[in-house]
């Protein structure tokens, strides 16, 4: 389901439709070894409703439903509800992650000729660009994909990261406003205006920005997500690790507790056994620079 956090870690080229596939085949086998986790099916649903597959999303969010509690009710009805208006026509995204990237841009292609309001085709044939690093194109696509559902946070998001992979810091200003007007969305535009300024060589503007917000929002998950994003770009600064480490780390126990997140709370998990091996060799060349210095003559 597209939400503002649909892709934080913007994905080069052919990676994304492979990370989507794995996720995927990842996701499938879960369901079979644990049928009874909710969540598993959950966000299977939501991998197929980004694949423009009503059937199979349908399907998974009707078992998630089967088997989840019932606070969660309301909020699968709701993603059941919006996977109902889906097209009952494939639109090319399985294509592409089965890896036919050529037979997808000609469906793509041809399915947005015939129905320029065809949301799911637009939404796909960006992802396409995407894959083949075709940043003005897919920033088109998305634009498109916009002006049919002005409320698509994913959308709006692509528009920011695209924005910013164009060096267009004007268009990432303008896509973060909007994205602050949208439901939630307001932590989410610093979020994404903090990694579109480190992404145009803006760092100082970027941990300035991202700093400033975990001040005033501590307990954000967006905010500490994107403050460890920044601090990344030094990953052989002591301090930067230390910072990244620790707001991995408040993200990932936000994410523990909340309990229905399992795909990003992995992801968090990954950048924050990073962060803290990239520590532990800030620390490591510390030690071996002051051993070093220790040995050196007195003059």
């Amino acid at each position: 389901m597209p939400e503002h956090n649909g892709s934080e870690e913007f994905q080069h080229g052919a990676s994304q439709v492979r990370l989507i596939a794995e996720e995927r085949a990842r996701l499938t086998h879960a369901a079979e070894i644990a049928p009874d986790k909710f969540t598993v099916w959950n966000n299977l649903a939501a991998i197929h409703f980004d694949l423009g597959d009503k059937t199979k999303a349908l399907d998974c969010f009707g078992k998630a439903r089967e088997r989840a509690p019932i606070s969660y009710i309301p909020q699968i009805d709701s993603a059941i509800k919006i996977a109902r208006t889906l097209s009952d026509d494939p639109d090319g995204g399985a294509d592409m992650v089965a890896g036919d990237l050529s037979s997808a841009k000609i469906e793509l292609s041809t399915q947005t000729l015939e129905d320029p309001n065809n949301k799911n085709a637009w939404h796909n044939l960006g992802l396409f660009h995407i894959a083949e690093r075709d940043y003005r194109n897919a920033k088109d696509c998305f634009n498109r994909v916009h002006a049919i559902d002005p409320h698509d946070g994913f959308a709006v998001c692509r528009l920011i990261e695209l924005s910013a992979m164009l060096n267009d810091l004007q268009s990432v200003e303008h896509w973060c406003s909007i994205l602050a007007c949208l439901p939630n969305g307001e932590m989410s535009a610093i979020a994404f205006n903090a990694r579109a300024l480190v992404q145009c060589d803006r760092y100082q503007d970027a941990k300035q920005l991202i700093r400033d917000a975990v001040r005033r929002h501590p307990d954000e998950l967006e905010i500490l997500i994107a403050c460890g994003d920044v601090m990344m770009v030094y990953p052989n600064v002591g301090l930067a690790m230390a910072n990244a480490t620790e707001m991995y780390g408040q993200a990932a126990q936000i994410l523990r507790h909340d309990g229905n997140d399992v795909i990003r709370l992995r992801k968090i998990g990954a950048r924050l056994k990073g962060a803290q091996a990239n520590l532990t060799h800030c620390m490591r060349e510390a030690e071996k620079i002051t051993k070093l210095a220790g040995a050196l003559p007195v003059l």
